[in-house]
């Protein structure tokens, strides 16, 4: 699965009954997840998670001590959410966070708020939530890792965004650092949103150099760049790059220095386009060109 998931994809874990572990707050790390014809323990389960990069990613965990499940995969990425049923040492009830959360996803998108419905909705959760709280016959702590809100599933509703090309963007010396204000990738891209006014542009994937937003490197998948911000290409000039054993690139070749997706803040294109950049010794202003 680790290599069809890919940063396309939202990958989405449920588990359900059952789970087995002990009911001592004291005693951890040996949770397992109950199969038809054998078991899944919870380190095991946190390392098949982490093989699998996509866009982003949800897991849901409402068998008993399924907490125990949670804690493993922790901490969480800014694309990633996770929501347990109970905490490690503790039973849950019946189907009481997992009927709330199946209806919740009927009346919501967003992970945060499906899980808030669910918490709730919860019948047995009546003592707050956790992680943490004194167990007790019928009373769950649901808890959630991290409260991102980010959408679960494609708006039926959203059309793709579109991107068919990117023009070559030209730019002059000094080449150490390139600056790329959205409004430059935006001249030079054919790309809209059939929904919306504009798109924005989320980086796939960095090829020469290194690539900033703001003071910090992009992340592939995850970074975004909209109206009134800019990214920071550090071309390998510098001495810092030579002790790396990177070659300068040479004046007058066009770099695909990254590639980018449309972004229409759910969903983005289909296809993922490289960004070409001229390094031009003549001394023009940086410009869009075909």
């Amino acid at each position: 699965m680790a290599n069809q998931v890919d940063s396309d994809d939202h990958f989405f874990f449920w588990s359900f009954d059952h789970g087995g572990g002990s009911l001592d707050s004291g005693t951890t790390g040996e949770e397992v997840l109950c199969g038809w014809h054998d078991e899944i323990n919870d380190e095991d389960l946190a390392d098949w998670l982490s093989q699998i990069h996509p866009g982003y990613m949800t897991t849901v965990h409402t068998q008993c001590l399924s907490g125990g499940m949670l804690d493993n995969l922790m901490p969480l990425s800014s694309n990633e959410h996770g929501c347990a049923a109970t905490n490690h040492y503790e039973s849950s009830y019946g189907d009481g966070f997992a009927a709330a959360y199946r209806q919740g996803l009927l009346n919501f998108t967003n992970t945060h708020d499906v899980y808030w419905y669910a918490y709730t909705h919860d019948g047995y959760a009546t003592d707050g939530q956790g992680p943490g709280g004194t167990p007790g016959y019928h009373i769950e702590h649901p808890w959630e890792a991290t409260s991102t809100n980010f959408r679960i599933f494609d708006d039926k509703d959203n059309g793709l965004p579109i991107l068919e090309k990117i023009r070559t963007i030209r730019w002059v010396w000094p080449w150490e650092e390139i600056i790329l204000p959205y409004e430059i990738i935006q001249g030079a891209a054919d790309g809209w949103d059939p929904d919306g006014p504009q798109v924005l542009f989320r980086i796939e994937s960095v090829e020469v150099g290194r690539l900033f937003k703001g003071d910090m490197d992009v992340i592939p998948g995850v970074t975004t760049v909209g109206p009134g911000e800019q990214l920071v290409l550090e071309l390998p000039m510098a001495p810092s790059y030579g002790a790396n054993g990177e070659t300068p690139p040479p004046p007058d070749q066009v770099l695909k220095a990254f590639t980018v997706r449309a972004y229409d803040g759910a969903t983005v294109s289909d296809r993922r386009m490289p960004v070409p950049i001229l390094l031009d010794e003549a001394g023009q202003l940086p410009d869009a060109v075909e």
